[in-house]
């Protein structure tokens, strides 16, 4: 029988929701269980992104098939699910690939086998999106149930190349109209109206120096993180604390906490650390002198870009950040990467002009490697409104929207934003060992998610 009151549709969510939390932990699993990384080797056509995020797609499918979902594949590059009718579309924007699990000795737990414990889920991906999937999917499945019909088409779509490239969605779009109003379950409450801007790009500079060979600096190419390992090595036999004589020179690792890129704040590059010790070891050597300055000026311990001209602050939306993610010098070429994020009140031609400018005036090539614009609505929008309604319905609380640095598939539409599923305080473990999701946040999270569906998908 079709029920139009939106209570009662609550009502028959609530019944169903408790009696089926057991299954849909058991879709967590099935989805954790796929090691989605992109895997070039494997791509092939429906598998651009290689076989193990096929296989991702391919467990959604089978997923939505189960609980009686209407489902459409494009071409191996997104997917969605959806229920409802009409000219318009809410969308709900999620990706099924992770990121590799790096070093598992590392991790308390099997990386691709979803453990509960401690109140925790474990497991690569649940976090970042699957256990989100795999809660909206049966979300989906209570709505049509109910019988209430949504005033708006409902999608669950789900893309392959989030955490990479990102194409999914521009293929996905290219061939699909973009839905009216969205939300991506790949940020945090209460609702993350605006995502910095994100510049990223390599500073490279040929030095002149009688002493040039002195010194090597060697570290991993990515921007992930801000620089937190270092190898120095250093042409002399003469030994000092904390160095290594190996092969007639000194070496030394430089350490400091580990930090994503888009929090250069909470932490130090390792480089700041070890050019001041060496030049106190080293206290006339113009090559380490060179080095020093460089980092000094361009990657002091403050990260705002303060010292080069580019600093700006926004009373919403916060502080410029530029974080060095990598630093390698031998025989007197350096290269260094960095990540800058920066919020409302900055012109992105500007900033780079500025760039520009400052390089060539200290003697470097600048190269841009990655730029993604500015997401930012308004907290009086209608669907901030709403998301930001959703999420009192359900907690009790009114909380103003925040900004991250990150970067989620809300930069994909005209009007998304990100919405959960991380609470305030928690910290998940996103591309870390041990990612995990807190079991009673999760609960509330699908709770607000179905009171989020409801109101963008009224008449």
């Amino acid at each position: 029988m079709e029920i139009d009151n939106e209570t009662l549709a609550r009502d028959y969510f609530k019944v169903k929701f408790e009696k089926e939390k057991d299954a849909i932990i058991e879709t967590i699993g099935k989805l954790v269980a796929v090691p989605s990384v992109r895997d070039e080797k494997s791509a092939k056509v429906n598998s651009p992104f290689g076989m193990e995020i096929r296989n991702a797609f391919d467990v959604v499918i089978s997923i939505a098939e189960a609980l009686g979902l209407a489902w459409k594949d494009y071409d191996g590059y997104a997917l969605h699910v959806e229920i409802g009718e009409g000219d318009e579309t809410v969308g709900i924007l999620a990706h099924a690939d992770v990121v590799g699990a790096g070093d598992r000795s590392l991790w308390d737990t099997d990386p691709y086998t979803a453990t509960v414990s401690g109140g925790q889920i474990y497991g690569r991906g649940v976090n970042d999106d699957k256990a989100a999937i795999a809660g909206l999917l049966h979300i989906l499945k209570f709505i049509k149930e109910s019988g209430w019909k949504p005033g708006k088409r409902v999608r669950l779509i789900v893309g392959g190349a989030e955490e990479t490239t990102w194409e999914c969605m521009e293929h996905y779009l290219a061939k699909e109209q973009e839905p009216t109003a969205a939300f991506s379950p790949d940020c945090d409450f209460p609702v993350v109206n605006c995502e910095k801007g994100i510049i990223r790009g390599v500073l490279r500079k040929r030095v002149r120096s009688e002493e040039s060979g002195f010194i090597e600096l060697n570290s991993e190419e990515s921007y992930d993180n801000m620089l937190h390992r270092l190898k120095v090595r250093v042409a002399s036999s003469q030994i000092s604390p904390g160095f290594n004589l190996t092969e007639g020179a000194l070496e030394k690792t430089y350490e400091t906490k580990r930090v994503q890129s888009r929090n250069p704040h909470r932490s130090v590059n390792a480089a700041f650390s070890m050019q001041e010790e060496l030049k106190q070891l080293y206290p006339h050597n113009d090559e380490i002198d060179m080095i020093s300055g460089f980092i000094r000026k361009w990657f002091p311990d403050e990260p705002y870009g303060e010292n080069i001209g580019i600093s700006h602050t926004d009373e919403e939306t916060g502080r410029l950040t530029m974080a060095l993610c990598h630093l390698n010098y031998k025989d007197g070429e350096l290269g260094a990467g960095f990540d800058i994020r920066y919020p409302n009140g900055v012109d992105e031609d500007s900033l780079l002009d500025r760039l520009k400018v400052k390089a060539e005036k200290d003697g470097m090539e600048l190269d841009i490697v990655k730029v993604r614009r500015r997401l930012y609505h308004s907290p009086a929008s209608e669907l901030v409104s709403k998301l930001l309604d959703a999420y009192e319905s359900v907690t009790g609380e009114r909380h103003y929207p925040v900004t991250k640095g990150g970067a989620s598939y809300s930069r994909a539409l005209k009007n998304c934003v990100g919405f959960g599923p991380t609470f305030p305080g928690e910290i998940p473990n996103s591309h870390e060992p041990n990612e995990k999701i807190d079991l009673q946040s999760f609960w509330k999270a699908l709770e607000i998610y179905f009171e989020a569906i409801m109101r963008l998908s009224s008449d």
